[in-house]
């Protein structure tokens, strides 16, 4: 765990344990790569008790939801996203695409979510929609998905909005080289 004042984590992974395995390896390489010392809070490495769920969303600054089959059909998935709604915690969404691998159209997901949430998750509250980025298994695409939730990371960051559009240096807690 990475610790800045208030915050064990800049981006909680909400479910990690349904997102597919290569997702969970190639976001691990790739935020090493891309957004070195960003703490990624990941259930299936961190979490010891489902008893912890919302206490570690409110020590993220952003919540990653991967978006899957199901994935409004799970209890737990459920309390982290309503307690992140809660605290009005920026949503990365991610969209597993692939049918053969736990996905499902982006339309029946948008379905399966009830509509005291709809709102919250799909358009952030206003009248913009969120974007959804897709997850793809090849890999020139997957890199550029891993770059736009890096972006989203990063425009995530409490900080952000107050550097003129630029993440500070060392305020995201990003070491330099």
């Amino acid at each position: 765990h990475c610790a800045t004042s208030s915050h064990m984590s800049h981006v909680h992974v909400v479910p990690a344990r349904s997102a597919p395995p290569f997702f969970v390896r190639v976001s691990r390489r790739a935020r090493r790569l891309l957004l070195p010392g960003v703490s990624v809070f990941l259930d299936v490495d961190n979490l010891d008790s489902t008893d912890e769920l919302e206490r570690h969303i409110e020590q993220s600054q952003a919540v990653l939801v991967f978006l899957s089959k199901g994935y409004f059909f799970s209890e737990n998935c459920l309390r982290e996203l309503d307690r992140a709604i809660a605290l009005e915690k920026p949503l990365i969404l991610v969209h597993e695409a692939d049918l053969s691998r736990g996905g499902a159209l982006l339309e029946s997901i948008r379905s399966e979510c009830a509509s005291k949430r709809r709102m919250h998750v799909f358009e952030g509250g206003g009248d913009e929609e969120r974007p959804v980025i897709t997850w793809q298994r090849a890999r020139e695409f997957q890199i550029v998905a891993m770059r736009e939730i890096c972006a989203a990371l990063l425009h995530a960051a409490p900080e952000y909005s107050g550097a003129g559009g630029s993440v500070v240096r060392g305020r995201f807690k990003i070491p330099s080289h």
